[in-house]
């Protein structure tokens, strides 16, 4: 009798273990965009670059402020930093398409793609568990390109085989075809769907929560009829002070607009229930925000955010 009350003490402690160590699946993808002109005391970041991309060690502590999430990176450089908060790593690769491209089979890319990431992260028993693959080429896929459908089914497969858990970025919100790749993609790895939501969309829509729960649920619908659970999905959402003439992240609206467009995301994803959140694009930041600003965006972010998925 006491040998077992013992064995099921150890197994409730490994349970216990197991959950605390758990992360939520909750994503930040961090790129190191951070220009020279941006690392002065100047008031924005940056303040003359092209395209205005920036993203500096302000911006990663504030992301990783946040515990208990991943932060996904492209290489181990902040790997201390990241385990000290709380947070894993997970590893973003923007390069999904080269093999194709290059003509190699998806097999071998992949091999390719793991050899490359144990030297980035000193070890392949260091690589990250979770991997995000940018993206799905959407000319190739809408024009339903079977080779090219059929390269991404078998690297995913592939890097499965690493034991590796595959998020492939997919920049369809409501697809409509190409069901049995979809199918077999979400069997082997997940799909993150680009469901973007824009901010000066939003505000055409008066701010209505009701119509912004519909977007993102919207996907899980579609990708439903296609035989992909709910289950398999993740949703993208993009976080740039972009211009009115972009169809993603805050397309021009004003600073209080875009404090209420972030909070009402983040009701509206978590009402939707997908599998996981990845939020992206923070370095776009073509409005020329100040430091100042920006910081107040990442507050309300990270207050409401931290609940998802």
């Amino acid at each position: 009798m006491r040998g077992a009350i013992l064995l099921i003490a150890l197994l409730a402690l490994s349970f216990t273990v197991s959950v605390l160590g758990a992360k939520q699946l909750n994503f930040d993808v961090y790129l190191a965009i951070c220009p020279a002109t941006a690392k002065a005391a100047g008031p924005y970041c940056p303040p003359k670059t092209k395209d205005q991309l920036c993203f500096c060690e302000h911006d990663f502590k504030r992301i990783n402020s946040q515990g208990n999430h991943y932060i996904s990176v492209t290489d181990n450089g902040h790997k201390d930093e990241i385990e000290k908060a709380g947070n894993a790593m997970s590893y973003y690769v923007n390069r999904m398409n080269d093999g194709y491209y290059k003509k190699q089979s998806a097999k071998a890319f992949a091999a390719a793609l793991y050899q490359d990431a144990c030297k980035k992260f000193d070890g392949c028993n260091k690589v990250p568990k979770w991997w995000i693959l940018n993206e799905i080429s959407a000319s190739k896929w809408a024009a339903a390109n079977v080779k090219y459908q059929k390269y991404v089914v078998d690297l995913t497969a592939a890097l499965k085989a690493k034991k590796l858990n595959v998020i492939v970025a997919a920049p369809f919100d409501e697809p409509k075809r190409a069901g049995k790749y979809w199918k077999a993609l979400s069997k082997l790895g997940y799909i993150g769907v680009e469901n973007y939501v824009s901010g000066k969309e939003l505000k055409a829509k008066k701010f209505s929560l009701s119509w912004l729960k519909a977007q993102y649920k919207k996907s899980i619908t579609a990708f439903a009829r296609l035989g992909v659970p709910k289950s398999r999905l993740f949703v993208f959402e993009s976080y740039g002070s972009t211009l009115p003439s972009k169809v993603f992240g805050r397309a021009g609206i004003a600073h209080k607009e875009w404090l209420n467009t972030i909070r009402l995301r983040a009701a509206a994803i978590k009402a939707a229930h997908y599998k996981g959140f990845i939020g992206y694009g923070w370095w776009g930041n073509q409005m020329k925000e100040s430091w100042n600003l920006r910081d107040k965006y990442y507050d309300v972010y990270l207050k409401t955010h931290k609940s998802l998925p």
